[in-house]
Parts: structure tokens; C-alpha cells; sequence
């Protein structure tokens, strides 16, 4: 009986902080719920790379979230597509449901970096928006019926502005607590070799390679590296 009970605790242990995984389906037109008609609760939703999380708060304190993993398909030669007409690429994506351990927890992450109060990019004195590179985020927040969307260009690198490290900070916690990367990754290692587009609004691409390929890379990698090391002797002499 004793050990029943040492397998249950274990179980227990290793199912503390599991993402309910689902399977990955695909779309031509991904839409997600439309959160300005919401009229009682807290409703946030947090748009980043390659990923969308969604935490809520109902009325009755019922909390529910999940972690939906985004990619969409792209030509293996994008300048192929230069002069044609827009087509709608496929969209593979995958929701992975959150314990309401872990959705309590993000509301407290976010509570700390008071995001719901964060204003826009626009709204903050100094905010520059002409950097081309880096990433850009978003969040959707509805409290209690009042909805807003606050767009931010690049705060990765505006670590002199205390709203853009907040912001950062703020996803780093999330990312820690959430296992944001692991999730994305175990997604995105499931797709078909080819290249994918994973940034919001802009042209992020992520490559899935082959197997072989990873493994040849790899391994050439760290041939050429064991090359470069100096030898013990030379540095005796």
C-alpha cells in the first residue's frame, strides 16, 4: 500500500504544473475570440511570437487559460510570391489548456508589473518606433466591459524606459512560470520540414529542418570548433 502511495505523490508532482496539450490543427483564416463583448470578468490576452496567451477571471472567480502556439506556412522561395497576388497561407496552431494553478499565477505576474495600467507604445514619452528589427507585442485586456489594445514596437531594446523593461521583465516571468519556450518548441518540432512565419504583423521566419540535416549541422559544428582550440603545447611554449 506504501508504495501506491509514493507512486501517487510522484504522479501528483510531476502533473502539478502540466499544459493540457492539444493536437495541432490547421486553417486558412485563424481568429481568436473577439474580447470587446465581454461584459463582466478580466479578460487578457498577450500576443508574442509565434504564441497568444489568454488568462481570465470570470465574474464568479473561475479561472480558466490556455497557450496557443501560431505558425503559418510560407513558400520555400518567398521571392517567388514578389508581384503576385496575397494568398492566404495554411496556419497551424495548437491550444494547450492552463491549470487554474498556473493561470492564478500569471495573473499574479501580471499584477506585480501592473501591465493592465502599462499605457501604449504611443503613450509613453521617449517610446521610439523607427527601429525595423526586434520584436513587437501586443496586449488585449477587457476589465469589467471596458476593452483596450496596447501595441508595443521593439521594447527589447528601450531598456532605458521603465515601461518597455517592465514589459520585459514581465514577459520573462511569464515565459519562466509558463514554460512558454518548451510549449512552442515541442509545437513547432512537429510540423513538416519548411519555413514558417511566427511574428505578429511582421515577417518573422522560423525553419524546421530535417533530421539528417540537424545532425550533419551539428556535427560539423563541433568539428570545426574542436579545430580551433590551441593546443596544450602551444601554450606551454
Amino acid at each position: 500500500m506504501q508504495q501506491y502511495k509514493c507512486l501517487f505523490t510522484i504522479l501528483l508532482i510531476l502533473t502539478s504544473g502540466i499544459v493540457f496539450a492539444q493536437k495541432i490543427e490547421k486553417t486558412k483564416n485563424f481568429q481568436v475570440e473577439d474580447l470587446k463583448s465581454k461584459k463582466t470578468g478580466i479578460s487578457f490576452r498577450f500576443w508574442i511570437d509565434g504564441q497568444i496567451i489568454e488568462i481570465e477571471q470570470s465574474a464568479e472567480l473561475v479561472y480558466t487559460g490556455r497557450i496557443i502556439n501560431i505558425a503559418e506556412e510560407q513558400p520555400v522561395d518567398p521571392y517567388s510570391q514578389k508581384g503576385k497576388s496575397a494568398q492566404p497561407y495554411t496556419m497551424y496552431f495548437q491550444i494547450n489548456e492552463l491549470p487554474e494553478e498556473k493561470v492564478i499565477c500569471a495573473f499574479e505576474i501580471m499584477n506585480a508589473y501592473k501591465i493592465s495600467d502599462l499605457p501604449d507604445g504611443k503613450s509613453v514619452p521617449g517610446w521610439n518606433r523607427e527601429f525595423l528589427d526586434g520584436y513587437s507585442y501586443m496586449t488585449e485586456q477587457n476589465l469589467n466591459g471596458e476593452y483596450q489594445e496596447k501595441n508595443y514596437s521593439n521594447p527589447s531594446r528601450q531598456t532605458d524606459l521603465q515601461a518597455a523593461t517592465n514589459l520585459m521583465d514581465f514577459y520573462a516571468e511569464l515565459k519562466r512560470n509558463l514554460g512558454l519556450g518548451r510549449s512552442f518548441n515541442t509545437f513547432f518540432n512537429k510540423l513538416k520540414v519548411g519555413c514558417y512565419k511566427t511574428e505578429r504583423g511582421g515577417y518573422y521566419l522560423q525553419c524546421r529542418k530535417s533530421k539528417m540535416y540537424v545532425f550533419f549541422y551539428r556535427l560539423l559544428k563541433k568539428k570545426n570548433k574542436t579545430k580551433k582550440l590551441p593546443s596544450i603545447k602551444n601554450h606551454l611554449n
